[in-house]
């Protein structure tokens, strides 16, 4: 399913949606807003454009069901994607501007906006909230966690991963602290699961020492989550699906942008694992 979102005015902007949240749209558990943050806007103009696929139906059905009940004007396009396409080739998005290092299936256009917005869930001040306590010696937090030693020490987290390029280390003179710095910024451009292997390495170091690992950005929902993620997916084989909704029911407020859900897609294919449909149970 191919979405075109088009203000009026502005650019167009493609959607597709990664399979892990194509199960919450059929289930009517997806905000608009995940889609686009545009579809917040009540003014904005929607085509959509079916593509062939045994799951197109349901998800055809229930994203113009959505649209209805947000009072959303939208258009189906009945041509194939390829006419429609050839008809208005400024909606194609062009190899060349799709990050060449990813063969999921969400490469798309302006992907760095987009965020897993869960509108469902009331929004709760995350000072409150952090450290989210993701296993008991995994933790996910934001800056504002990483600089507070009294937090730190009540939560027993020795090991901290700073998933940012330019927010400084707050306790790193001090010895009784050991960090890990990932130097990635949020958005399209950047590699995040090469960095997998080093972040998970150092969550096992924290774990063989009785310690916790804080893993912290700036705001604590999208880069720091997506490694999150990754260990859960390694450490335990789940699938992204499994690993996602573990987090959200310790903390709802995440957000990883789609470019990294990408990433997360890719690494499910690269641990091999088996995308049952059964879940996971949580504690």
């Amino acid at each position: 399913m191919s979405v075109y979102v088009l203000p009026e005015g502005g650019v167009h902007q493609r959607v597709r949606l990664p399979k892990v949240l194509f199960r919450r749209l059929v289930n009517c558990s997806l905000a608009l807003s995940t889609l686009s943050p545009r579809l917040n806007d009540t003014d904005v103009k929607v085509v959509v454009i079916p593509e062939q696929g045994s799951h197109t139906t349901d998800v055809f059905g229930a994203l113009t069901n959505a649209l209805r009940k947000a009072n959303i004007c939208f258009r189906v396009l009945d041509d194939p994607v390829e006419a429609a396409l050839s008809s208005f080739p400024l909606l194609r998005v062009e190899e060349n501007k799709i990050n060449s290092r990813s063969t999921t299936d969400v490469g798309c256009l302006n992907l760095n906006a987009l965020r897993i917005d869960h509108g469902m869930v009331p929004s709760t001040d995350k000072r409150q909230v952090f450290p989210v306590k993701i296993l008991p010696h995994l933790l996910l937090g934001n800056y504002e966690t990483a600089s507070d030693a009294d937090l730190l020490e009540r939560n027993g987290a020795r090991y901290i991963i700073n998933v940012t390029s330019n927010l400084p280390n707050a306790f790193e003179d001090n010895p009784s602290y050991h960090y890990l710095r990932i130097s990635v910024d949020d958005n399209s451009s950047h590699n995040l699961s090469q960095y997998f292997p080093e972040a998970i390495a150092f969550i096992d170091a924290a774990a063989r020492a009785g310690d916790a690992c804080l893993v912290h950005c700036l705001a604590g929902i999208s880069r720091s989550v997506t490694v999150c993620l990754a260990y859960l997916m390694a450490k335990n084989k789940w699938s992204l699906e499994d690993a996602y909704d573990l987090v959200l029911r310790r903390n709802a407020s995440i957000a990883p942008n789609f470019h990294f859900m990408g990433q997360l897609t890719e690494y499910e294919r690269h641990l091999g694992v088996r995308v049952s449909g059964t879940g996971v149970t949580f504690k």
